[in-house]
């Protein structure tokens, strides 16, 4: 049984993720934006707004214009790596000021739409208390979608969190499940010292165990490919 308390972070959650669906992408007027994509122009830009084109931008030095490509390719394009790297420039602050309602803002618009790296970082700021107060089940649940894609940080940290009881309360053998995973999707080095931490308490059967729900788990994702 879930008890209330998850009952109602879950809640929230869901609550959440519909205010983000329904979230202007920014606070400039609709004509403002839509003019600035209808005269954008760039060597890189041909006629398509993407993710990729912000990158290439930001790369040869134009970060206004890879802030506007990137913005552009969320509004037309509804490419959820965009907004991703838009929200983690607000957060680095190296090339607009920082702000971090704009970048919890975009960072919960990108996760709704199923960026895994986007998800990946809410759970980090629930877990840690950054950008907004520490919500441990909240963190969990960002990390479990992220985790769904074969993000292997995430599974990482859905291990600690199992093996910490500091969501749902403490679960040895699912924590090793989830670090067998984070260790096999690219995330070694913590995973093995973790493994080999809870291996040290856990008997044979309960590693039998253990691995078996890891498969069952990495099933589950279908074909979403390893993410770190």
């Amino acid at each position: 049984m879930i008890d209330m308390s998850r009952r109602l972070a879950i809640l929230q959650v869901a609550l959440t993720l519909f205010a983000a669906m329904q979230m202007p992408a920014t606070a400039a007027s609709a004509t403002e934006i839509e003019d600035e994509c209808a005269t954008f122009s760039d060597v890189d830009f041909d006629g398509s707004f993407s993710e990729a084109l912000g990158e290439r931008l930001y790369h040869r030095g134009f970060y206004p214009e890879a802030m506007t490509a990137w913005h552009c390719a969320f509004l037309e394009e509804a490419d959820s790596g965009a907004v991703y790297r838009m929200a983690v420039e607000y957060i680095d602050a190296k090339v607009v000021e920082y702000d971090s309602a704009r970048a919890l803002e975009l960072l919960t618009a990108s996760a709704v739409r199923g960026e895994a790296r986007a998800q990946f970082e809410l759970g980090a700021i629930y877990e840690d208390g950054t950008l907004d107060e520490a919500d441990p089940v909240r963190a969990m649940l960002w990390y479990m979608a992220a985790a769904q894609q074969g993000h292997a940080a995430a599974e990482y940290s859905l291990g600690r969190i199992h093996e910490t009881g500091s969501a749902a309360g403490s679960d040895k053998l699912l924590a090793y499940s989830y670090y067998e995973l984070a260790d096999r999707h690219g995330f070694p080095l913590v995973a093995k010292e973790a493994k080999e931490r809870l291996g040290v308490e856990l008997s044979d059967r309960d590693m039998e165990v253990a691995l078996v729900t890891a498969r069952r788990l990495e099933l589950s994702q279908g074909n979403n490919p390893p993410l770190r």
